[in-house]
């Protein structure tokens, strides 16, 4: 795979397929596949690191009909995004490291072979340069940060979940994170085949010399067994958001047995979100009395917009006039 990369386009993380999951803008209504890693893993580990609120309401919903069930969600105003928290599957990483040197010092303490703690050590020292190339976080937060924009993460039609994370200004450009294709900078990307092309040498190299081995060889396929199944421990293992540096805080819960309930109620409490999400769960043409409804909700965040604005407009002159009042008294005195 390195080796492939060195030689086409650099890229290190896996694209997932375009029609996985969906990234909704609620104010431009513009609506992208995803085929990025981290917002796969986000939607794909949903059920596990959902609140507790959205769980119980849910299984509520569950009872009587499936519909659908909206997990509010703000990004967190102290940890910084695009920055991951470290959870116990990063720390299983080290922790298996010396488990494999501990077995592979077996022969030096036995037999006086140094051959597999050599090989295993190289291998460490490899697998680690590896995931330190700084090409793998570009391409993980390959977006804008401290967005105001807000997003709604959902399977598609049918789906009985959707994420919304409202924009707080702290938050990633997940529109940006989906898009398949990245920027390319000439320079880092030839210092990135460089390095990947070095590695893949290296890494010939010590299979070859694994090879090799002449005794010790249960050692060195125990060493390598171990890692083969830390690897499948943690690409099956369920994170939260923050392990991949999208931290959330629970805000609230929207859910109805019926999806178009469900769309009113959020459009109701956050504006522009549930007509966003109307085409994609019903993209033919509504019913009349659907039609009324979202009719009397658009005319009513009307009203409540220029009320809000009148509002604004009557605290300003207020200010202007307690102003202008004041230095009328200091020419008076």
């Amino acid at each position: 795979m390195m080796l492939l990369a060195s030689v086409s386009d650099a890229k290190l993380m896996p694209v997932v397929p375009n029609d996985s999951y969906l990234v909704v803008n609620a104010q431009s209504s513009y609506v992208r596949s995803n085929a990025k890693w981290i917002i796969d893993r986000l939607v794909r580990d949903y059920e596990s690191w959902m609140d507790a609120a959205v769980k119980k309401r849910l299984d509520e919903m569950l009872e009587e009909r499936p519909g659908l069930c909206i997990g509010v969600y703000e990004p967190s105003h102290v940890l910084v995004s695009g920055e991951p928290v470290r959870d116990l599957i990063f720390w299983s990483g080290p922790l298996v490291s010396m488990a494999q040197m501990v077995i592979a010092s077996i022969p030096v303490m036995t037999d006086g072979d140094w051959f597999v703690l050599v090989i295993t050590i190289c291998g460490t020292f490899l697998a680690e340069t590896t995931g330190s190339l700084p090409a793998w976080a570009c391409e993980k937060w390959a977006c804008r940060r401290g967005t105001h924009s807000t997003f709604v993460l959902t399977r598609g039609n049918g789906s009985p979940h959707a994420i919304l994370i409202l924009g707080n200004g702290r938050s990633l450009n997940l529109e940006d994170l989906a898009v398949a294709s990245r920027t390319h900078h000439g320079q880092s990307d030839k210092i990135t085949r460089a390095c990947l092309g070095v590695l893949s040498m290296l890494w010939i190299l010590l299979l070859v010399s694994a090879a090799g081995v002449a005794s010790g060889a249960i050692y060195l396929l125990a060493v390598g067994g171990l890692g083969m199944l830390h690897c499948i421990f943690v690409v099956g293992s369920r994170r939260r958001p923050s392990a991949f540096g999208v931290h959330l805080e629970y805000r609230g819960v929207v859910g109805d047995i019926t999806v178009m309930g469900a769309l009113l109620q959020c459009e109701e409490r956050y504006p522009a979100v549930g007509k966003a999400l109307l085409p994609i769960s019903f993209p033919g043409k509504l019913l009349p009395d659907e039609v009324t409804q979202w009719e009397a909700l658009e005319v009513g965040a009307r009203t409540a917009a220029e009320a809000q604005a009148d509002a604004e407009t009557t605290e300003e002159d207020c200010a202007v006039e307690s102003w202008t009042a004041y230095a009328r008294s200091l020419q008076a005195g």
